[in-house]
């Protein structure tokens, strides 16, 4: 015991006493965040110069010209600059229509040339049709296409109106028809947006996947890099193999396990003080972070991902030669971390299907599986039993992972002990199946 506690704390107080896990602990959050927030923030970013569009009106009935007009209600934010600037309005009759391929190609020379934004064309049959619109761009302004959609389609009713036998005011049948708002709500009452959901749950994921990963890789070049150094051969010399590779992995897990704890620290003096309190999301953070079974499940899946994946990694690191050799079988283990966030759209949707269910038993999904369906299930959580719901398949899981990693600490250590030594090329499968039974 007293030499795997030498090696736990040269790995520990290696990582922690450099600086980059000092910089890690401040820009990894940073960047985590800005790559989070950063995309919605674009997408909700508003023009600050005004769109120039055509409009191309074959119906005969001026919705064109209607549709024009109530683009002239938009405005640039805070200013009186107009949104939209309609530089052509070409009406066309039926007798005309032959001349839009000449017209059309000049449309689309102005958008090429970045003179025009869009141009929207109106069929003749827009009123028996909801498919008679379009709009052409070289890129979508998804504001833009919103006010469209909006403005037209008030219009082409209004019109169908008209031409219908329909005893009422056209504004009152238009409110009786306007669309309803549904506001989605938990078991709690709470309305949170799926944007928010999604979120705040990939944050969780991202954070999770950058841990183990980033921490697993460190195992496999410290055991890559002893291996060709020789050094391994002076350690082994006075250390077992199966404690050189616990410390080397216990070491670096508690390095990691500090800088979680750190984060959690300054995410809690960061909402305590408001410094957090920056829009919906982070309200919804709030609920999450202060949720203690969510923070106790989060710190245990990280621990059992950490010591699978960072065992598999050791074992990687011990039948190679070289770093470089190395990446060539690291994709599988990428792909098992990263399966939660591909998949992320439906398991956020269907967080109790069976096939989330499922995925969440498999032990290399699990840590960020469970990660992401409990961050997702626990805020709207009423009744916290430990033996029902999310919280049991929760506890079925860590059982689970423990198992797991006993019988992969178990398998590794035999192939590390003879694999650590091997030099100059990398053991065959039929070497490490023999190491296993030897």
């Amino acid at each position: 015991m007293s030499k795997f506690l030498i090696v736990f704390k040269q790995e520990y107080t290696q990582i922690v006493k450099k600086k980059s896990f000092l910089i890690g602990l401040i820009l990894t959050p940073v960047i985590l965040l800005a790559f989070m927030v950063g995309p919605a923030l674009l997408a909700k970013k508003k023009s600050t110069e005004t769109e120039h569009l055509a409009i191309v009106d074959k119906s005969g009935l001026e919705i064109g010209k209607q549709f024009s007009l109530s683009l002239k209600e938009y405005t640039i934010e805070e200013t009186e600059t107009p949104y939209y600037a309609i530089d052509d309005l070409i009406e066309l009759s039926g007798d005309e229509n032959s001349n839009f391929t000449e017209k059309e190609t000049e449309l689309n020379n102005l958008i090429t040339d970045n003179q025009l934004k869009y141009y929207i064309v109106i069929e003749s049959d827009v009123l028996n049709s909801d498919t008679s619109v379009y709009v052409v761009a070289s890129s979508e302004n998804i504001i833009s296409y919103q006010r469209f959609r909006h403005e037209l389609s008030s219009i082409i009713s209004s019109i169908r109106l008209e031409q219908s036998s329909i005893n009422l005011p056209i504004d009152s049948v238009l409110a009786m028809t306007s669309r309803i708002d549904l506001i989605a709500k938990d078991i709690k009452g709470e309305s949170v947006s799926f944007t928010q959901k999604y979120f705040v749950a990939l944050i969780f994921v991202m954070l999770m996947y950058i841990l183990i990963f980033g921490n697993g890789q460190m195992v496999m070049r410290s055991v890559i890099d002893e291996k060709n150094s020789r050094i391994m051969e002076v350690l082994i010399s006075s250390v077992s193999p199966f404690q050189m590779m616990m410390g080397k992995i216990f070491g670096i897990g508690a390095a990691t396990l500090t800088q979680v704890l750190i984060w959690i620290f300054m995410g809690l003096i960061a909402i305590l003080t408001g410094l957090a309190n920056t829009g919906d999301a982070a309200g919804y953070l709030e609920k999450i972070i202060f949720n203690p079974y969510l923070i106790i499940y989060f710190v245990i899946f990280l621990v059992t991902g950490f010591l699978l994946y960072s065992t598999l990694f050791a074992l990687l690191g011990s039948i190679v030669t070289n770093e470089k050799e190395a990446q060539n079988f690291m994709f599988p283990i990428v792909m098992f971390l990263m399966a939660p966030i591909m998949i992320g759209m439906y398991i956020i949707q269907e967080p109790n299907s069976v096939v989330s269910i499922v995925l969440s038993y498999i032990p290399v999904f699990t840590p960020t599986m469970l990660v992401m369906r409990l961050s997702f299930l626990l805020p709207s959580v009423i009744d916290y039993s430990m033996f029902s719901g999310i919280l049991l398949q929760a506890n079925i899981a860590v059982v689970i992972m423990i198992v797991t990693v006993i019988g992969t600490v178990w398998l590794t250590a035999k192939v590390f002990r003879v694999g650590v030594l091997m030099y100059g090329k990398r053991a065959t499968l039929p070497e490490i199946i023999k190491w296993v039974k030897h």
